[in-house]
C-alpha cells in the first residue's frame, strides 16, 4: 500500500513521484510505502496551513479539543490497521 500525503484536506501524491518503504521495527518487514514529498509539496501545505489559521483561531478551545479527541479516538480505533 502506497500512502499519500494529506495536505489541504485531500490525498494527492507526491510532485517527486518518489516512495520510500516503513518498516516494523520488531519483524523489519515492510509495512507499506509513503510518499517522498519534496520542496514543492511542503511549500503547498505551508500555504493551506497559513490560509486554514485564521479560522482555526477563532475557533473557540473547547472546539478545537473536540476535533483533537474525535482525532485521537480514530487513531486508537484504526491503530492495528497500520
Amino acid at each position: 500500500m502506497i500512502h499519500k500525503l494529506y495536505i489541504n484536506g485531500k490525498w494527492i501524491s507526491s510532485t517527486s513521484k518518489k516512495t520510500f518503504p516503513s518498516y516494523n521495527p520488531a519483524t523489519n518487514k515492510i509495512m507499506g510505502h509513503f510518499q517522498a514529498g519534496n520542496e514543492k509539496d511542503v511549500n503547498k501545505a505551508v500555504e493551506a496551513a497559513t490560509k486554514a489559521l485564521p479560522s482555526w483561531k477563532a475557533t473557540p478551545a473547547p472546539k478545537r479539543a473536540e476535533y483533537l479527541f474525535q482525532i485521537r479516538d480514530l487513531l486508537i480505533k484504526n491503530k492495528e490497521d497500520h
